[in-house]
This record gives structure tokens, sequence and C-alpha cells, in this order.
């Protein structure tokens, strides 16, 4: 029987002089790799984007000069992609192979843009916040961090818990949701942690991480839209009682009170002081009960 030739395949004699022998190409391709890791296509010419396609297709060949012919007969690597098998054939070096992958590049793209925007939800307001993230928060004993990332239209990039700390403290670690927010390319964020004990009063060590993470956010230009605490059977939305614009404010001060031993809940109240007296006073405990007020009326309750 006549052996069927593949033409991805390689003789057993072929494969293991291949094996003895690298590439020359070899060192090359993993630089030019590493470059798009470490900067993606921004910083690539166009023959060099064609290029490292190639390499996928043509396993040993030298692809630098196929891109440049293949762009100097179709102008470019949109006139690649769409001309037709037959014509891109006639190249020296690509096979029926590569001109399907490069065929598969434009169809490829509107697939992902279609499905990039038709499976993402979205966060529009403080509610719909709030049914995204309480999920991450049930049955847990400890105290955790979850991560919201948006893209500038409040489509969800990334949902999900960046720290776990134990009963009654969470580390933020600012360095990590930098680096998740800037890897996601992300143009908005929301913050949340639980209260076991369920009192949802942000504490002074809460109001401190809130702003060294705002300050970090602002570095990659991404926007830190609000810090949501919660504590069944009640959250606490900074943004929506006001909480948040006092803390990110730089000319308010954060003191410590001990009236909260006089509340039930006990423990001290948090108040953000601003430079126009008392009279501007925000406690957190009044933040909590007008958050619950805005819920209530957003609610229709």
């Amino acid at each position: 029987m006549a052996r069927i030739h593949d033409e991805t395949a390689e003789s057993p004699d072929r494969e293991k002089k291949a094996a003895k022998e690298p590439s020359v190409h070899q060192g090359h391709r993993e630089r030019v790799k590493r470059r798009f890791l470490k900067y993606s296509l921004d910083v690539f010419e166009e023959h060099q984007i064609l290029e490292l396609l190639l390499f996928y297709g043509l396993p040993r060949a030298d692809t630098n000069p196929i891109a440049h012919e293949l762009l100097a007969r179709f102008g470019t690597i949109s006139g690649v992609c769409d001309a037709p098998v037959e014509e891109l054939t006639k190249t020296k070096g690509i096979t029926q192979n590569v001109a399907i992958l490069l065929k598969l590049i434009p169809q490829l793209s509107r697939y992902y843009i279609d499905t990039q925007t038709a499976d993402k939800e979205r966060v529009y307001d403080t509610a719909s916040a709030i049914r995204l993230i309480s999920p991450q928060f049930i049955g847990r004993k400890n105290e955790l961090v979850v991560l919201v990332l948006m893209d500038s239209k409040n489509r969800v990039l990334y949902c999900g818990v960046v720290t776990e700390g134990n009963v009654n403290t969470v580390p933020l670690y600012v360095r990590k949701i930098i680096t998740l927010g800037a890897a996601y390319n992300a143009a908005e964020a929301i913050i949340a942690h639980n209260h076991p004990s369920g009192n949802v009063m942000p504490s002074p060590g809460d109001i401190t991480a809130t702003r060294k993470l705002h300050a970090a956010m602002e570095t990659i230009d991404m926007r830190l839209q609000d810090h949501i605490i919660f504590g069944y059977p009640d959250c606490l939305s900074m943004k929506d009682c006001g909480l948040l614009a006092h803390i990110l404010n730089e000319e308010h001060t954060v003191m410590e009170t001990a009236a909260g031993a006089e509340m039930q809940s006990g423990g001290k109240i948090v108040r953000i002081k601003t430079l126009f007296g008392k009279g501007q006073i925000k406690s957190a405990r009044l933040a909590f009960f007008e958050s619950k007020r805005r819920r209530r009326q957003s609610n229709g309750d």
C-alpha cells in the first residue's frame, strides 16, 4: 500500500536528525516570542507580526523573508489574510495548511469580537455590584477581599477572591491588585471585603487601605468605583452613602472616636473630618444608615 504523505509529518530519521541539530532560527524565535509576551504587538512592525504568526504554520522555516514576500504581493496583513488560498500558495514556502491559518485570522477575529461583548456582565449600579459579588462570601468564616475589574463600559473582566485572612482581619495586597488591573487593562474597579461579625462599620484600617488602593490605581489610570463591606444581613457601599468621596478627598483627615462605645454595637466610630469644621463631619454609622435608606428607595420599599 502506498504511504500517504502528511505535509506536516517528518520521517523518523529526519525527526532524529532535527532533534540532534537544533534549528538556527530557534534562538531568534524565542526572542521574538519573549518580546511579544513582554510588550504585545504594539512594538512590532507589520512584517514582524506576520513573521510571528507564520512560526506556528512553518515550525522550521525562516519566516522573515516569507513575511516580506507576502506583504510585497498583497500589501498589508489584511490583504494577506483576505487573499484566496490559491494565490497564497503561490508564494514559496506557503503550504495549504499555512494558507488556512492565515484565512482563519479574520474570521476568528470576528468571532472574538462577537463573543467579547455578548457574555460579559455589566455593573450598572451598586445593586448589580452586590448581586455579582455577594456569592463570593457565602459560607465564608474568614475575612477575604474580592476584586471586580471592568472596562470603560462597566463590562466585567474579572471577579474573584484576591486575599483571604482570618476571622478578624485580612491583608490588602495593593501590588497584587494593581498587577491584575494592568494585566486585564481595566479602567474601573470595585473592591469588597466581609466582616464575619456582621458589623459593616468600616474600621480605620479599611479607610486607610481604601485611600492607599485608590492612589495606587491612579498610577495605571484605573478608577476605584466603590468599596463595599459585607456583613450578614447588611452591607455598606462607601460610594452610595457618600463616604468614599470623603475618604478619597486628600484635604480630609481620618479620626477615631471613643463615642462608639456608647452604641449598641460597641467599638469606635470612624469619622472623616473636612476643613470646614464640625458641620462637615461624616461618621461611618450615619453613612451606614444613609446607605440602607438609599437601597430601600431604589428597591421601591
